[in-house]
């Protein structure tokens, strides 16, 4: 009975929440549909950095890898760039996104370190015009690219396209690099994959981007009942895409300037409208690195990067977008960071602070101490300050400090050898000398206790 009485309660407890589900708003349940896109690349381009002033845009195949040339590494690299606002409806959720390059030959040693990157927003390129002169920059981080299955190359990029899709970063495309060849590979050495592009004859094999999203759900439409707007339920955020509307004029970047520490910078600017704030910055002249967006809407702007190495020349530029997606960069510039010391801040002597480690300090004062005679001996080698020249202090400016020391425990060292040597043979000698001599001197013993033994045998006979 009690079995049967649970059963009946249960039955209506799950009819009542059906109920609740389908009557009321707050409870509703929402079907949400999955949808998938395959989109196709809308320009593809291999830059040749041995080739740096010529376009290989409509080429196909892509090409990726280096070659080792008499004056070092030569990079191949690949641009593709898709546009996703085609199929996918901006806003969507993004669940996942997959890079797709069907590989159509390999020569040379195999590349394995193969990465995708996002093209840096601070300059769009041209599938007519890139080449390696004008190329663009990438941005960490680089997501692996590797063999899938049946030629085809793969690598899971949801996290870029994301950004993408939420408007949080410009869609300039991916950028496909290679590994170089360590050093004292033989000049020559071709290690070169090839893919098809997006102008190949054969349809199936050309690029493209696999894309798995769930639609933004639909907005609520404003009521208006006798002429009145009522906005209550109104869901609709304002985004004006970049472009439209009738603000198509970017923020004007002035007065950059720059303050730097040993292992931070701050940069600030000013625009003539509100807009984002980015610093994009990188070393060796790659713009390979990014601050976070800012999204806040401001004419005077301010980035802090940290994490920076000392004594290091790093190239950057600001970035900024005003509220309808119009975008403007500065010109590329370098900062420094100051020099790691141990100085202290009331000291304007230039001395530097005395270290607290014994060893430290110990290390500290030889040093100066072999500088000092390396100076006196150029100043001696000069003739202004004395004719005799110490010899170790010569020797010390020919071969260094170290090669000098070195020479000098080795002479030491074998001196100790010889005089060892010298002393062992002296000491063997004068033992064979002694032995020799106290040999002789010996001999004559016997007979005497002979004459001892035989001198009472006579008092008896008498």
């Amino acid at each position: 009975m009690a079995h049967k009485s649970f059963k009946l309660t249960f039955i209506f407890a799950s009819v009542f929440l059906l109920f609740l589900c389908f009557s009321s708003p707050s409870f509703a349940i929402v079907a949400v549909e999955l949808q998938t896109a395959k989109l196709s690349a809308t320009a593809d381009a291999t830059i040749l950095e041995i080739n740096p002033s010529s376009n290989f845009g409509p080429a196909d195949p892509l090409q990726l890898g280096t070659y080792v040339s008499p004056t070092g590494n030569k990079r191949y690299r690949v641009l593709i760039k898709f546009d996703l606002t085609s199929q996918v409806p901006r806003g969507s959720t993004i669940q996942s996104a997959n890079l797709y390059l069907y590989n159509t030959y390999i020569q040379g040693p195999q590349l394995n370190d193969l990465k995708v990157y996002r093209v840096a927003p601070r300059l769009d390129w041209s599938e007519s015009t890139v080449k390696w002169d004008n190329r663009p920059d990438w941005i960490d981080p680089g997501y692996a690219f590797g063999t899938s299955s049946n030629g085809w190359f793969r690598s899971g990029v949801t996290d870029i396209v994301r950004l993408w899709s939420a408007g949080t970063e410009p869609n300039y495309g991916f950028y496909i690099l290679a590994p170089l060849l360590p050093s004292g590979t033989a000049t020559g050495t071709f290690a070169q994959m090839t893919f098809a592009s997006r102008d190949n004859f054969t349809n199936s094999h050309r690029p493209y981007l696999d894309v798995v999203y769930t639609p933004p759900a639909p907005l609520t439409v404003p009521n208006i009942t006798n002429n009145q707007l009522d906005l209550s339920n109104d869901v609709i955020t304002k985004k004006v895409l970049p472009g439209s509307g009738s603000d198509q004029t970017p923020p004007q970047i002035s007065g950059v300037r720059v303050s730097v520490t040993q292992n931070t910078a701050e940069i600030v600017w000013t625009t003539d409208e509100p807009s984002t704030s980015q610093v994009f910055y990188g070393t060796s002249g790659f713009f390979n690195k990014n601050s976070p967006t800012d999204s806040e809407l401001v004419t005077n702007h301010k980035v802090s990067l940290t994490g920076l190495l000392p004594s290091q020349a790093y190239s950057f530029e600001v970035f900024s977008e005003d509220a309808s997606g119009n975008s403007e960069h500065s010109m590329a510039d370098v900062f420094t960071t100051l020099e790691a010391t141990s100085s202290t801040g009331g000291q304007s002597d230039g001395q530097s602070k005395q270290s607290s480690n014994p060893l430290e300090q110990a290390n500290k004062t030889l040093t100066q101490k072999l500088s000092d005679a390396v100076v006196e001996a150029e100043i001696n080698k000069e003739g202004t300050k004395s004719s005799t020249q110490n010899p170790v202090i010569v020797l010390s400016q020919k071969l260094g400090v170290n090669k000098v020391v070195g020479i000098i425990f080795i002479v030491t060292a074998l001196v100790a050898l010889i005089t060892a040597i010298v002393i062992f043979k002296l000491s063997h000698k004068t033992y064979h000398h002694v032995k020799k001599h106290l040999g002789k001197k010996t001999e004559p013993k016997p007979e005497a206790k002979v004459e001892t033994e035989e001198e009472p045998e006579t008092k008896e006979e008498s």
